[in-house]
């Protein structure tokens, strides 16, 4: 795997998404508040963290690869933050205004490691035909790249058009997808998507809660959209589909923190081994170990090159 990784700096990719901001209030809870039984909680600390698809674009930058995020954002402060964190992490952006939506920004309270609020702002409206008109007028302006990775969180970002523009723009067989299910109609015959057991759920009406059962949903999925599959299971590892067959690969996680942007880190790992030439499979293996890192962690996090690399290095056995 190690020589996989050392490729990732050579390789471009495009994230294409629904862009979040992700905040992190931190404080201490004394006492309990005389309006409402409810905590109080005396600030200590905010965080500022890149959310969604920009999440995933900032996973890619940081395991190495160069990386450009498309998405549409409000007018707002909170895409000024945005702004700052990419180019903070080196990220290049193009970021499309529409001025009659919110910046989706998810804000949570926490006290030491106890997640007691999130607060969700937004509005998931479709984009209107001039915002539309942007993204795709930005697609054809875009430079080449190995790998294009679509991240939805049906938000409003992804249209047909859209997506038939960076399948003009880049080719079908070059696109790796997370989509929710309500977006399914716009997929067919890309390189790869991947799922978790719920959304897999929604579209086969399929539930896999072993080998064998996780077996008839990637096939489902396969005979569906017509690509190779990545299925996610949690504390069972993955499933996969591809022109080799089945293949599962069991989870690695030693602890568990926090499972939030475990998916991103998945398909961030995988859009730059598929864009090495790697096999799914191999994709996937170290998808999946990376993943078992990242929730090892708190919050929002990503993990570098290095890091992934010296873990895999003290590794007794291979991934």
């Amino acid at each position: 795997m190690i020589n996989y990784i050392d490729q990732f700096p050579k390789k471009s990719i495009l994230v294409a998404g629904d862009v979040m901001l992700d905040l992190y209030i931190r404080g201490e809870v004394e006492r309990i508040s005389p309006e409402a039984p409810v905590l109080v909680v005396l600030e200590t600390s905010r965080q500022m963290a890149l959310g969604g698809a920009a999440n995933v674009a900032n996973n890619i930058k940081s395991l190495g690869g160069k990386v450009s995020l498309l998405g549409v954002t409000g007018k707002d402060s909170e895409r000024e933050m945005i702004k700052k964190a990419c180019r903070s992490s080196k990220i290049n952006f193009h970021l499309v205004t529409d001025p009659g939506r919110m910046t989706t920004t998810k804000t949570r309270a926490l006290a030491r490691h106890h997640h007691l609020l999130r607060i969700d702002r937004e509005n998931k409206i479709s984009l209107s035909p001039a915002v539309e008109k942007k993204v795709i007028s930005e697609i054809k302006n875009l430079p080449n790249h190995d790998l294009v990775v679509i991240s939805d969180y049906n938000k409003g970002f992804l249209t047909k058009n859209i997506v038939q523009a960076l399948e003009k723009r880049f080719g079908k067989n070059k696109i790796i997808a997370n989509f929710k299910p309500a977006n399914s109609y716009l997929f067919k015959n890309i390189l790869a998507l991947t799922h978790n057991l719920k959304e897999a759920k929604e579209i086969t009406n399929l539930t896999a809660t072993d080998n064998k059962s996780a077996e008839k949903v990637v096939v489902a999925l396969a005979k569906n959209f017509s690509s190779s599959i990545i299925l996610t299971r949690g504390d069972q590892g993955m499933t996969i589909w591809d022109d080799n067959g089945v293949h599962h690969v069991p989870a690695r996680a030693a602890k568990v923190m926090d499972v939030t942007g475990a998916s991103d880190t998945v398909i961030s790992v995988s859009a730059l081994m598929l864009a090495c030439k790697s096999s799914l499979l191999e994709a996937a293996k170290l998808a999946n170990y990376a993943a078992g890192l990242v929730v090892g962690l708190e919050g929002t996090a990503t993990i570098s090159n290095d890091y992934l690399k010296k873990n895999i290095l003290n590794e007794k056995e291979n991934i």
